[in-house]
């Protein structure tokens, strides 16, 4: 087990194998309480740690005895800790918990498609991270079938019937 990306921008394993995200603050205001977090008080005034500029030096280290203390703790428990002291985190969510998140719903990021069947059903979808005030945003159909839109797009580019009729025939386009 090991942390990625630098040490304010961490991800951290916990004992039950869930993954986190620490984004601490600059400067020192989250050392202490992040110290408290992993039960390392003694880290505090410890002097390979007491700046920036110090734990950028020791960091090699600091990371080693980050992912100790943050594996001794499940997700719960260390979610536990660190709001308790104010520290900004994350959990890493598999795709399933993502699609089951409140906070996305809420947000928009999952939206109804309709099913190409003409039942009227709908399916879940990631809805589009894109948004643009007062522009439609959501889906209006179905999914296209496959070659179902190819005779409009050659010819929108310039194909006569022609030369669709043959791309066709020679099984180039479907």
């Amino acid at each position: 087990q090991s942390a990625l990306g630098s040490l304010w921008g961490a991800l951290f394993k916990t004992k039950d194998g869930s993954w986190i995200c620490i984004v601490s603050r600059q400067g020192d205001v989250d050392w202490a309480p992040l110290c408290r977090v992993m039960d390392r008080a003694d880290l505090i005034e410890d002097e390979r740690y007491t700046t920036g500029k110090s734990r950028r030096k020791h960091a090699a280290e600091l990371v080693t005895l980050m992912d100790e203390a943050f594996g001794k703790y499940t997700k719960a428990e260390i979610a536990e800790r660190l709001d308790a002291e104010a520290i900004a985190w994350a959990p890493v969510q598999t795709l399933a918990e993502v699609a089951a998140d409140p906070q996305v719903d809420a947000a928009g990021g999952i939206t109804q498609v309709p099913s190409a069947s003409g039942d009227g059903s709908t399916f879940s979808s990631p809805a589009s991270p894109i948004r643009f005030p007062g522009a439609a945003d959501g889906p209006r159909g179905p999914s296209p079938r496959k070659g179902e839109h190819s005779r409009d797009v050659l010819s929108a580019i310039g194909y006569d019937e022609a030369k669709i009729k043959a791309l066709f025939e020679a099984s180039i386009v479907r």
